[in-house]
Order: C-alpha cells, then structure tokens, then sequence
C-alpha cells in the first residue's frame, strides 16, 4: 500500500506520487500492553528501510504517541526523519521563558544528524494558538515569530494566519468536545460565500451553541488583506524574512543567554549568515543585555542595540520581535 502512492503507475518516475507519509500517533509497544512490542525494530523501521530503497528522497513525519517525547527514539530507532515538537508547543504557548529555555534546546539543538522537528504553535489536536492568548494580537504576532523563526520545519494550520479561533466544549465522553475548538477558515468578511466550509451553520448544540465565526469582526481574509497591521499581514511578512535569510531556514539553532527574565534570545546561523532575534515575552516594555557581540545589522524591526560590556543592550517594546545579523 505505502509503496503504491511513492509510484502510482509503476514507471519508476515519482512525479504522480507523495513525497512521504505522516504517521499518525506511532508507537514502539501497540497500546503499551506487551502484546507488539519492539515494533520500531519489527516493523517501522524494514518497512521505512524498504520505502527508501524505491524513493530514497521520502520524508517519513511521525507523531509521538506519548507527547511528553522529544521524539528521539523515533529518530534514532524507529526510521522517521521528522516528529513533532510538542513540548516546545506547548513552552510557546505559554509565554514563560522558563520553559522555553527548558524545552527550546532539547527539541532543537539536540538533534541526531540529518533529523528534524516539525514547529507548531497549533493543530488539529490543541485549541487554537488565538484562543491560548485570548485574541491578543501582539501575542498572535509573537507566536508568529516563534512559529517561523525557531527552527525545524515550520507548519501552519489553516486560519493560523487569520487568527482564527475556537471554544473547548464540554458534552462528555466525545470527540464532539473537539468541534468548536478549531473554527473554519474564514473567507469573507460577509461570513458567506464560495469556498466557506458549512459544518457550524447546521444545527446541533455543539454548532449552534460554539458557533464563533461573525461577520465584520475583522477576522476573514478578504478583511486582513486591506488591513496592513493583521495577523495575515504579519504572516506574509515573516515568510518573506525567513525566505530571504538562508540561516533561518537551513541555519542551526542555539538559545542565547540575557538578563531579562521576560526576554528570550536565540541565534539561527549557516555559513553565509549569523542571526539574533530577541522575543519580549511580557506586555511591558523590556531592557535586556544580551550575551552576544559584533556589529548587529537589523532584519526585523527598528529596535537599535548598543554594544555594552561586550554584550548587546536592547530596549524591546511590549512584545516586540526583533533580530540582527551580527557582522
């Protein structure tokens, strides 16, 4: 089966085939309960190795069963290239530095070679990112940065970029809790028209009571196109930056120490390029020396640093994002 879609047709050319497989909550030992385990040495691992004889250019993404995992044994022992970054998730969500710090490192720098973690901020398993910050749009924005800059393989989920919301609900034993808290995509500022997703317009408690999507309230595309401050906006921006900086995308990551307990650092950096970005993780102005020197040329926004003791002193606004490339 997973050989068909790698090649359709047979003709050994993979241009009407997937790039790869995502593997829904893997598991080494079935359910935990002893009855197939070892299947990453089994199973997993002679099948992936299979796969790659016919495309070795395959992409295997795994989700971690067990989401308190950084993923490595599936790196190092189950065959997959790529897992999810769940606790650093979670770390940004939260908005404190301490785990941030605790999970950052881990999840990014600690890698075995030629692996990567997949970064996300929200998906079809968690409340979306807006609701976390409570429609805070500069939280919005910061979760943006973190999302995009960090490192791994950035994922998106549809309406991220809008701001989309969502209300956990609670009816019980049922998935149904999970419906309202991932509104669709919204396309218009009308909240109707051609490509407008219908399931919260039928009727049942669960769409008629958590049904969130109104119109004029700002959040549809065709209202954060002409809007040159929305979350969209921002989104199209950082695809742009990351883009044009090649250490953001193929660059290793390191957390950078600083004296601000409201301040995270971190440095993206390849041959061609080595960047800073700062992250003001509180809604107050902040002032923070960062251990890192040379002559800081901005990338992202206006913020001008000064060299101090051999450390950069930056003034952020209240969650400002800001990165240089040191020369």
């Amino acid at each position: 089966m997973f050989s068909y879609w790698i090649d359709p047709n047979g003709d050994g050319k993979f241009d009407d085939g997937v790039d790869g497989f995502r593997l829904d909550h893997m598991m080494d030992d079935l359910d935990n309960k002893g009855r197939l385990p070892h299947l990453f040495d089994t199973f997993w691992n002679p099948m992936l190795t299979k796969l790659r004889a016919i495309n070795p250019k395959i992409k295997i993404v795994a989700e971690q069963a067990n989401w308190f995992s950084l993923g490595n044994e599936y790196l190092e022992h189950g065959g997959v290239d790529r897992v999810f970054g769940l606790r650093l998730c979670f770390a940004i969500r939260s908005f404190d530095k301490k785990l941030l710090l605790t999970n950052a490192d881990s999840t990014l720098a600690m890698l075995p070679p030629g692996k990567q973690q997949v970064v996300f901020i929200e998906n079809h398993d968690v409340p979306r990112f807006s609701y976390a910050v409570k429609g805070d749009l500069a939280k919005m924005k910061v979760g943006c940065a973190f999302n995009l800059l960090m490192g791994g393989i950035p994922a998106i989920y549809y309406g991220q970029e809008l701001g989309m919301t969502g209300t956990p609900a609670n009816f019980g034993a049922t998935d149904a809790n999970e419906i309202p808290d991932r509104q669709a995509f919204e396309w218009y500022k009308s909240d109707t028209g051609r490509g407008m997703a219908l399931w919260y317009k039928q009727t049942g408690p669960w769409k008629d009571q958590f049904n969130g999507d109104k119109p004029n309230d700002g959040i549809s595309l065709e209202e954060e196109k002409q809007d040159p401050n929305s979350l969209w906006r921002y989104y199209k921006k950082m695809i742009a930056i990351r883009k044009a900086n090649p250490a953001f995308v193929e660059g290793s990551y390191k957390t950078i120490g600083n004296d601000n307990d409201h301040v995270f650092t971190f440095m993206r950096r390849d041959a061609r390029q080595t960047i800073l970005v700062a992250i003001n993780l509180s809604d107050k102005e902040a002032v923070g020396n960062i251990d890192a020197g040379g002559n800081p040329v901005s990338v992202i926004g206006d913020v001008k640093p000064a060299l101090k003791d051999g450390k950069l002193a930056v003034t952020l606004p209240a969650f400002g994002v800001a990165a240089w490339a040191l020369k």
